[in-house]
Order: structure tokens, then C-alpha cells, then sequence
């Protein structure tokens, strides 16, 4: 490689995040992309990183909140980034620690530029802050937990082409996390329903929590490994239940071999 960086193994894994961000200069920019027509495994990375930045967007859209409690969780997440020791080095397709400083990064940046607001909407800024903190706190966690995790992203069907996310898995601990927005508001009666996906072999997972602005999170533990299984559906469903998917597909994710 040339053009004066040093990449280990040959790799731009280093670029990467700025480079699905838009956030590299004219010469890196030509860098990386000549190196993605040849390279795989960066290749994937690039595939695995938009898919992880797609999950930003299970934040809630900022909203202004009191000066307190700005100043409270600023202060927190400084003292958290102080104490947190010195990482390994980040290797391609097997460290997804990025993504929790990706997430810390984006609460500081809205809690920074907001401004105070009447007292009549403090409780409701708080709760929306509360919110915040909780589904940032569901990602990081389960990141740091899983640093031999990747990302997986979710493509949605016409039933629902709105919607998009993720699916962070780790195999070494049989567990996943669904993360997916932009699903449209379900009558009374239906449900949206995850299925584990081998073949022709439909595995109910669980039914999906969707929240009123069409966002749901989905934690998965199953019997059988993961990794005897190919995929991951959504469908609506009229029972919750159900022994194999009836009703109509929202959203897949292929997980396996």
C-alpha cells in the first residue's frame, strides 16, 4: 500500500468508521477505496460498520431537556471515559468496542447542543432522557459483554420499507440482540413475532416489543447453537404462539453458514 499510512496486515481497518461517516480526506478516501475492490475481509467490515451505525438510530431523536439533568449526565459519562482502562487493539470482524464509544459519543453530542426549556416540559424531557440512557445502556452492554460479536444488518420487505436495524450475535455465548426501527403500529390482536431460520425450519424466538414510534429490541438466548441456523425472520402474527409463521413478513437477516 502506499500514500504514507501504515495499516496492519495491509488492512484500512483504521479508516473504516470515517470512511462509512463520509469523515476521510481526498487521499485516504482514494486509499480505502482502491483497497475495498480487492479486499474481502475490509469489504465486510464496511458492511458490518453501516450496519452498526444504523443502529444509532435507536436513539431517540434529540429533544431539549433540562440544564440539570444535561449537566448530571455529561458529568457522568466523562467520569465513566476517565476510569475506562486502556483497550486491546481492535481486530476486524472480532471487536465491536468501537461501537460502544460510538454510542457514548452520540449521548454527549445531544445532551451538548441542547438547550433549557420551560419547567412545564421538565418531566417529559426527563423521562425522554431516562429513555436515552436506557437504550444506550442496553447496546453498550451487550457489546462489552461480547467482544467476539458482530453485526449483522436487517433488510426489510415491502410490507415494511421503513424499516431497518441489526443484529449483533455472539456465537462463543449463544446470544443475540434485535434492534430494529421503522416498523409501522400493529391493531389489537397482532404481534410482531422473531423466528430462528434453518431452511425450511421455523424456530419461534419470541414475540418483538414495539414501542410507539415503531422501534423494538429483542434479546435471544436459544436451545439450539446459532450458528445451526441460517437466518432470522420477522412476521405479523395473529398469535403469539404460533408454531410457524403464518402472517406477513416484515424484515429478515441472514445470521448463519
Amino acid at each position: 500500500m502506499t500514500g504514507g499510512i501504515e495499516h496492519d496486515q495491509g488492512h484500512v481497518g483504521d479508516l473504516i468508521a470515517a470512511y462509512v461517516l463520509d469523515a476521510l480526506d481526498p487521499e485516504e478516501l482514494e486509499l480505502v477505496e482502491r483497497h475495498l475492490e480487492d479486499c474481502p475481509q475490509c469489504q465486510a467490515a464496511v458492511i458490518e460498520a453501516r450496519a452498526a451505525i444504523d443502529l444509532m438510530a435507536y436513539l431517540p431523536d434529540p429533544q431539549p431537556v433540562p440544564l440539570r439533568a444535561r449537566h448530571r449526565l455529561l458529568a457522568r459519562l466523562h467520569a465513566d471515559a476517565a476510569s475506562t482502562p486502556e483497550a486491546a487493539p481492535i481486530r476486524l470482524r472480532s471487536r465491536l468496542g468501537w461501537l460502544a464509544a460510538a454510542v457514548a459519543a452520540v449521548l454527549a453530542l445531544a445532551f451538548a447542543w441542547q438547550s433549557l426549556q420551560s419547567q412545564a416540559e421538565v418531566q417529559e424531557r426527563e423521562a425522554q432522557v431516562r429513555e436515552l440512557e436506557q437504550r444506550g445502556q442496553v447496546l453498550t452492554q451487550f457489546v462489552n459483554n461480547r467482544p467476539q460479536g458482530f453485526v449483522m444488518p436487517i433488510e426489510s420487505t415491502v410490507a415494511a420499507p421503513g424499516a431497518r436495524g441489526g443484529i449483533i450475535l455472539d456465537p462463543t455465548s449463544n446470544a443475540a440482540l434485535v434492534m430494529i426501527e421503522g416498523l409501522p403500529r400493529l391493531p389489537t390482536g397482532q404481534a410482531y413475532v422473531v423466528w430462528l431460520v434453518d431452511g425450511d425450519r421455523y424456530i419461534n424466538a419470541g414475540v418483538l416489543p414495539v414501542d410507539d414510534q415503531g422501534r423494538g429490541e429483542l434479546y435471544l438466548t436459544p436451545q439450539e447453537a446459532l450458528s445451526t441456523f441460517t437466518g432470522i425472520a420477522i412476521t405479523v402474527e395473529t398469535g403469539a404462539l404460533a408454531s410457524s409463521p403464518n402472517g406477513q413478513p416484515v424484515a429478515q437477516a441472514t445470521i448463519g453458514r
